[in-house]
């Protein structure tokens, strides 16, 4: 989760901004720690998925370290912290409110993760977080 948050995030997000601005602005890192959080939620509940599977055979996930209920807690964090960022920009930037409406994407994501009984139920939860990721970026971009 901590590889996908920052090179999914912050590393591409950071980058893209130096190698087309020459700089880095305070958006660039905050978009990309938003942008990160979601790629590792989508980690998180792929893994969450796996947590029975990945635990036999010793893998050392953060959903097998922490477990399964605290797992669901940190997805759920994972896909709420960018509409905490997201505050930010909405202080500064007059359209930024309408990025709110990906939380209709997030938090049926968010509903089914927390309630799964199956793995079915979590494959389910993928994409809805993508579909946040997407809308999300694109209406922050």
């Amino acid at each position: 989760e901590l590889v996908a948050f920052v090179f999914f995030g912050v590393v591409a997000t950071a980058g893209t901004t130096f190698v087309l601005a020459g700089t880095v602005t305070i958006e660039s890192w905050l978009a990309g720690g938003a942008a990160g959080f979601i790629a590792s939620a989508a980690l998180l509940v792929n893994n969450i998925r796996d947590l029975q599977q990945d635990k036999l055979v010793g893998k050392r996930t953060l959903a097998v370290r922490i477990g399964d209920r605290a797992a669901r807690a940190v997805y759920a964090a994972f896909m709420l912290a960018p509409f905490g960022i997201l505050v930010f920009f909405v202080l500064f930037y007059a359209n930024a409110y309408l990025v709110f409406f990906a939380l209709l994407a997030a938090l049926p994501a968010i509903a089914i993760t927390v309630t799964a009984k199956t793995a079915q139920e979590l494959i389910l939860a993928l994409r809805p977080t993508a579909l946040t990721a997407l809308v999300y970026g694109l209406g922050l971009g």
